[in-house]
C-alpha cells in the first residue's frame, strides 16, 4: 500500500460515508495496519481482525456519520503528494468540513467551479 492506495480509501470511505454507509477493514496486513496508525487514519478508518468481525462491527454501531447533502466549511486541498492530502482531509472530514482534494491544479479548478466559486468571488474572500 502507498499513498495512491491510503488516498483511494479516504476517498472510498467518503464517498460511503455521505451515502449513510461505512467502510471497514478486514484483516488487513500488519505493514497496512501500521502505515493507518502513523498516517493517524486508524482513528477514522475501522479494522478488524477477520471478515465475519467486520461484518458484525456493522451489527454492533452504526456508521459515524449520517448521510448529508452539505457540512461545515468548505475547504479545497490541493497538493502533490496523495498522502498529505487524504490526512488533512481525514482530520478535516473528521471536524465537520466539506472537503474536496487533489494533486493536480486542473482538477482545483474543477473543484472550485463544482462549489460554484469564481475568480472574483475567490479574490474577494
Amino acid at each position: 500500500m502507498d499513498s495512491i492506495g491510503l488516498g483511494l480509501l479516504v476517498r472510498y470511505m467518503t464517498k460511503l460515508r455521505k451515502r449513510g454507509g461505512d467502510l471497514r477493514l478486514a484483516a488487513p496486513p500488519p505493514f497496512a495496519v501500521s502505515l493507518l496508525d502513523m498516517t493517524m487514519l486508524s482513528s477514522v478508518i475501522q479494522t478488524h481482525p477477520t471478515e465475519q468481525d467486520a461484518i458484525l462491527s456493522f451489527l454492533n454501531k452504526p456508521p459515524e456519520q449520517k448521510a448529508q447533502e452539505k457540512r461545515g466549511p468548505r475547504v479545497l486541498v490541493v497538493d502533490s503528494s496523495a498522502d498529505l492530502c487524504a490526512f488533512v482531509r481525514s482530520v478535516l472530514l473528521q471536524h465537520g468540513f466539506d472537503v474536496q482534494s487533489t494533486g493536480l491544479v486542473r482538477d482545483a479548478k474543477i473543484l472550485l467551479q463544482m462549489f460554484g466559486i469564481t475568480r472574483k468571488h475567490a479574490q474577494e474572500s
